[in-house]
């Protein structure tokens, strides 16, 4: 039964009053209460409230019980209580008296966590970067100890302009995040810092009864030293070096747990001299005495001028590209795709997001011999800009403007029968033609080195099928059925007539149906939806990552799109023995 905007309200409002809440009058609708958690009493205020739940009501809490810390996870600065993540959480609009009782627990729940003192720090470092204020925002590129930073201004889509760091390895990779991210330069000469990243096994946590956030450096030395004394020793050693090389340092902290957070320093004139002392001992482990002496110089304020914190975002090869999956990535591999057409194109962007072309032996090359036609832009993933250029280049610059890191990808002219010895060198071979000839003499070359015992790339063949209407693709490692295999000989017909191994209709006349539109000499093509041709795609980047992975699935799958399309059961099928490629009686 559908429940009313008013009715909602009015079961919402005899439920909180049932749990002890009373309305407050002369306000917009809100409620106040307490809720008592482990002896202490919380006085609550419920507002903003939705019969329908598409925002979450807001629990403030009216103040703040003695003898807990100023601060205290999952509660922001005006006393607003963060005590939902919707995600994966369904709250019933059509029972909104049970899905307010639910809240409220959650609401139970957080306040919980906030009186017990160890599951406060775990939580607070579980979300870190909420209290580390800054007006400044940085982007990590690289985990490398040492790194360069630059400055820039950032133009968004509304014009406006905002500054940003960048911390990257390499100039090179410091011009290309500021490429992506439309950064300008501003009318002083470039200038660029030196950065120190440095990886934390502690959780992070604080100190109750110091003044947080960190203020000046020597605040954020003694927070950095309740971490950890190794931690704070760690990073005097690496800024020690620094301090000979400029007059300005970025210092990046990564937490597993709490992601990566920064600051950034502007030096005196008067801290190179200072420090001259302990030039000899930059490179080996600093004595204690000096350490403590460098960590005195560098907590004075007069030593360090500017002391600014930094919100910073992990944008590095490892975390882009690993973050989302549950199998390894595909960074350090050798992956060739063969065709870039619609569903080349939407793989190739799929398989970029996963890895291809990154790592320091990483390699992503794209054949094709086609160039972009103004029929190919309904369903390619490249649009007009890109017309008359060669396919496999045009995905290429499309793939390395857009990606995040700088990467190794290729384009060359499409691979034939001639050339096919170059795919040897590869991890994985993506046939994403939808050429069947081919594909065979692909499936042949390949049985043919796997004879001498060679090692040979695993190599994915994915294709639209049934007039647009079924999607297949065959994973061939050798163990199992080659592309050829999937055709065999037709009952009662001569020699050569070939039908499909696992059939693709549910019926004979709807075969004959299927037809190739013509609209040009050379321009033939089959009618379907871009759609189509990404699931095709998502299905090369599922099966691609899986064969890398320890927990490869089936070798053929079979998606129909159509009621009339068979549905084929995912398998593993065994060689056709009477398959001219791959087949021992044929030897």
């Amino acid at each position: 039964m559908n429940v009313s905007w008013n009715e909602g309200y009015e079961l919402i409002a005899r439920t909180l009053v049932g749990e002890g809440f009373h309305l407050k009058s002369g306000m917009r609708p809100c409620f106040e209460g307490k809720m008592n958690v482990e002896g202490i009493d919380f006085h609550l205020r419920i507002s903003r409230i939705d019969p329908k739940f598409e925002e979450l009501p807001e629990v403030h809490l009216l103040h703040r019980p003695e003898n807990l810390p100023a601060l205290l996870p999952h509660l922001e600065p005006n006393n607003k209580l963060c005590y939902l993540d919707r995600l994966g959480q369904f709250l019933d609009p059509f029972y909104p008296a049970r899905t307010m009782l639910v809240l409220l627990g959650h609401v139970r729940s957080t306040l919980e966590i906030i009186v017990n003192p160890d599951q406060s720090q775990n939580d607070f470092a579980g979300e870190f970067q909420s209290y580390w204020p800054s007006k400044l925002h940085g982007f990590l590129t690289s985990n490398n100890k040492r790194c360069i930073s630059h400055f820039y201004d950032r133009v968004a889509l509304d014009g406006t302009v905002s500054k940003e760091l960048v911390v990257g390895a390499s100039s090179s990779e410091i011009n290309h995040w500021c490429r992506i991210r439309n950064g300008k330069e501003s009318l002083s000469p470039r200038f660029e810092s030196n950065a120190i990243v440095l990886q934390m096994d502690e959780a992070l946590c604080y100190e109750l009864e110091k003044i947080w956030p960190p203020k000046n450096m020597a605040d954020f030395l003694g927070w950095t030293k309740s971490l950890s004394s190794s931690v704070e020793a760690q990073l005097l050693r690496a800024l020690l070096p620094v301090t000979k090389e400029c007059v300005s340092a970025v210092i990046i902290l990564q937490s597993e747990k709490s992601g990566s957070f920064g600051v950034s320093l502007l030096f005196s004139s008067n801290l190179r001299k200072s420090v001259e002392k302990f030039r000899s001992n930059a490179n080996k482990v600093l004595p204690g005495k000096h350490l403590d002496q460098f960590r005195t110089i560098v907590s004075n304020k007069l030593m360090v001028k500017n002391f600014y914190r930094l919100q910073v975002s992990d944008v590095t090869e490892k975390y882009i590209y690993e973050r989302n999956l549950t199998t390894s990535s595909l960074r350090n591999y050798k992956i060739a795709l063969i065709g870039c057409g619609t569903i080349g194109s939407q793989a190739a962007a799929l398989l970029q997001k996963a890895g291809a072309g990154s790592g320091s032996k990483g390699q992503f090359d794209l054949f094709d011999r086609d160039i972009l036609k103004e029929g190919n832009l309904g369903r390619h993933l490249l649009g007009a800009e890109y017309l008359m250029e060669s396919k496999s280049h045009a995905v290429a610059d499309f793939l390395l403007k857009n990606s995040s890191s700088q990467l190794n990808i290729n384009a060359a002219i499409g691979v034939k029968v001639k050339n096919l010895s170059l795919l040897k060198h590869y991890d994985v071979v993506i046939d994403a033609t939808g050429e069947e000839t081919f594909s065979c003499l692909l499936a042949s070359y390949l049985s043919d080195l796997r004879r001498d015992d060679q090692k040979l790339p695993i190599v994915l063949h994915t294709w639209i099928d049934a007039g647009g209407y079924a999607v297949r693709s065959l994973l061939d490692d050798g163990s199992g059925a080659c592309y050829r295999c999937l055709k065999i000989q037709k009952n009662g017909a001569d020699t050569g007539a070939l039908v499909e191994r696992y059939p693709l209709f549910n019926s004979v006349d709807k075969e004959e149906d299927m037809i190739v539109v013509t609209q040009r000499c050379g321009e033939s093509y089959i009618p379907f939806s871009a759609g189509i041709s990404s699931a095709a795609a998502g299905l090369v980047q599922q099966m691609v990552l899986e064969a890398v992975s320890e927990n490869a699935g089936f070798k053929f799958r079979h998606q129909s799109h159509a009621s009339f399309v068979k549905r084929t059961q995912d398998q593993n099928p065994k060689k056709s023995v009477n398959c001219p490629c791959c087949s021992p009686r044929l030897i």
